[in-house]
């Protein structure tokens, strides 16, 4: 993730806050791969099918590390991926995690961590809710 510039790690942060014109800016301007991540932490399994097809199986790690799959949080480990595992530990809350960030001064990954916690207790939520419950 740190290949990205912060103002692209902030129109991130928008995508995830459901802004569909920031989501649409990333998918055709050189970034679909966020916009990809972005629709798959929002449970879209077709994003997380594109995502493996185009080579990104660490973003797809990352998503199911962030919904609590402590096999895909040891793969970010094993495949080097630290940002992302750190990343993922700090969405589910782990202080250690957001002091790695606080300490480096990385206030972006401090708030996309919030903003995708937000995000993962939406959906998780939503998931009880027999209201929101789509059957197709």
């Amino acid at each position: 993730m740190t290949e990205y510039p912060v103002k692209i790690l902030v129109a991130l942060g928008e995508a995830l806050d459901n802004n569909r014109e920031i989501h649409s800016w990333l998918l055709n301007n050189d970034y679909p791969e966020l916009a990809a991540l972005v629709s798959c932490l929002m449970l879209d399994r077709k994003a997380e099918e594109w995502l493996q097809k185009h080579k990104h199986p660490h973003l797809v790690a990352f998503h199911y590390a962030v919904y609590d799959d402590n096999i895909a949080r040891k793969w970010l480990s094993v495949h080097r991926f630290t940002l992302l595992g750190q990343l993922a530990d700090a969405v589910n809350e782990n202080e250690r995690a957001l002091d790695y960030f606080r300490s480096r001064q990385l206030v972006v990954f401090i708030r996309l961590a919030y903003k995708i916690n937000r995000l993962k207790k939406e959906k998780l939520r939503d998931a009880q809710d027999y209201h929101t419950l789509r059957f197709r």
